[in-house]
């Protein structure tokens, strides 16, 4: 079966994807088929066979035993369920008796201890009427155990009649098939019941289908004429609000109208009031590109302004500053004599010069001790090399009075002995 599924899977898998013409062509051919179909039909129905209604007999029975058969089996089953959960329900009795008769026996043999036996047997042993309803109930499961097993008793009996019925049934019909065949093979026609049992299987899909489909169109026909009828009342339902409609519809032409006229005139104003908003928005563009540039040289002339006026400033202050000439007339205004009084302040000027004048002495200064140092450089070099073997010798004459006066304070020039000896005349 799984080999098979797959094998339609890989054909369908492999099949390219169906088309509209595709799908044309396989319904003409499955038209193509039913048409054999009822032809072969047909021809069965023109040429019946006795033999053949027979053997419809025995293949009617055979169904019904085989129903039969299927029905027992379910109730077969269902009774064994039934049985199995009776069984489970009468251990579970048993199981709770066993410790109910357990407890009433521990509640005896506690009584024999002491006081109060009375009360404690009480408490452990069952009271009649409980154990009365419990016998009932057990004689009533016990009942419908015995019809439920006596059924399915019964039930067995009738499956092996119907299994011995159903056996003897299909030696018959392989007898009937044995002398079927002969017939076939003797007349030369083999294998045509298989096929009238086909072309029977396949009429009556047919006659099924047929069926299927005039109760369909039945039901599609009933289902018209359903409609059509609320088709016709809610149009008789409609036809005042229709009439009523019409004149409503005229305005409503007349409105769409106007609204289409209003609307247009809308449009070009809209575009008429974007080109100008457009051609405004450019002239603010400029304006205010304009107007950056004036703010811009405006600044730049302020802050040039500012710098005059400083310059300015500075210049009157300077010339303030330089000279101040102060002059005394007479009363009648002719001038009798002319005193000048010359007063000399400081001013950038004079501190310029005075600055100019220190650093051209200075830099002169510089040039001739630059031009005495280029002139004394040798003579220089070899002072300063005799100084320098001077202070060498110095260095090392003030190291031999060191050492000479470490070597007195030791001991003078036997601080080195380490043994004397005595002093002896060699001739």
């Amino acid at each position: 079966m799984t080999k098979m599924y797959l094998e339609d899977l890989a054909r369908v898998a492999g099949h390219p994807a169906m088309t509209h013409a595709f799908i044309d062509q396989l319904n003409q051919k499955l038209r193509e088929v039913h048409a054999e179909t009822n032809r072969l039909v047909e021809k069965r129905m023109v040429a019946s066979d006795p033999l053949e209604d027979k053997v419809g007999l025995f293949r009617q029975q055979a169904n019904i035993a085989a129903n039969r058969k299927a029905s027992t089996a379910s109730a077969l089953a269902e009774t064994r369920e039934k049985q199995l959960a009776k069984a489970r329900q009468l251990e579970e009795v048993r199981v709770k008796l066993a410790k109910a008769v357990e407890e009433t026996g521990a509640g005896v043999s506690k009584s024999t201890l002491g006081a109060g036996t009375d009360t404690a047997s009480s408490l452990c042993v069952p009271k009649a009427e409980d154990f009365q309803s419990y016998v009932t109930a057990l004689r009533t499961k016990n009942a419908t155990y015995k019809e439920k097993r006596a059924l399915l008793i019964n039930l067995r009996a009738e499956k092996g009649i119907l299994s011995r019925t159903v056996d003897l049934l299909k030696e018959v019909e392989r007898q009937a098939k044995r002398k079927l065949d002969s017939v076939e093979a003797s007349q030369g026609m083999s294998g045509y019941w298989d096929t009238m049992a086909k072309l029977e299987k396949v009429s009556e899909e047919t006659a099924n289908m047929n069926q299927r489909k005039g109760t369909v169109l039945e039901e599609m026909s009933g289902m018209v004429a359903r409609l059509n009828q609320q088709i016709n009342a809610r149009r008789d339902k409609l036809a005042p609000l229709i009439r009523e409609l019409r004149p409503l519809r005229v305005k409503a032409q007349e409105l769409t109208q106007l609204h289409a006229d209003k609307k247009s005139e809308y449009d070009a104003f809209v575009a008429s009031r974007d080109a100008q908003t457009l051609r405004l928005d450019q002239e603010v563009r400029v304006l205010r590109e304009e107007v950056r540039v004036e703010e811009s040289r405006y600044h730049y002339l302020n802050a040039a302004l500012a710098l005059l006026k400083a310059q300015q400033f500075r210049l009157q202050e300077e010339m303030r500053g330089y000279l101040t000439t102060t002059g005394a007339a007479t009363g009648d205004g002719t001038a009798t004599g002319v005193t000048s009084i010359t007063v000399k302040r400081r001013s950038y000027r004079d501190m310029y010069l005075k600055r100019i004048s220190e650093q051209e002495a200075l830099a002169t200064t510089l040039k001739e001790e630059l031009k005495d140092l280029e002139t004394n450089e040798s003579a220089n070099l070899r002072q300063m090399k005799l100084w320098t073997d001077v202070v060498a010798i110095l260095e090392s004459k003030i190291a031999t009075h060191k050492a000479a006066e470490e070597k007195k304070a030791a001991g003078g020039d036997f601080a080195d002995v380490q043994q004397m000896e005595t002093d002896r005349l060699l001739l």
